[in-house]
């Protein structure tokens, strides 16, 4: 093979390992955040406000991370927040 295709060759390699092991991490990091389980609780307690902080940080994690955004969801609706805009209440 020539050089070019040899470096084509090793990013493809690469790329499919990556999508492999490695993009999965993140996703795992979310499913066992420990801040969306800490958003649970305090969502248990009815302490909606911290609750919301500690979705806030679940999501910093991963951002598609469903669990945290329904959490939140709940949280808001608790708080009888059904106008301000998610971005708002990011403390």
């Amino acid at each position: 093979m020539i050089p070019i295709a040899k470096s084509y060759m090793l990013i493809i390699i690469f790329s499919i390992i990556f999508d492999i092991f490695i993009s999965h991490i993140l996703k795992v990091i979310a499913e066992d955040n420990d801040w969306s389980s800490a958003g649970n609780l305090l969502k248990q307690e009815r302490n909606y406000t911290e609750a919301i902080v500690a979705y806030n940080k679940a999501l910093e994690i991963d951002p598609d991370y469903t669990n945290a955004w329904d959490g939140k969801g709940w949280a808001l609706n608790e708080l009888g927040n059904y106008t301000k805009p998610l971005l708002e209440q990011s403390s």
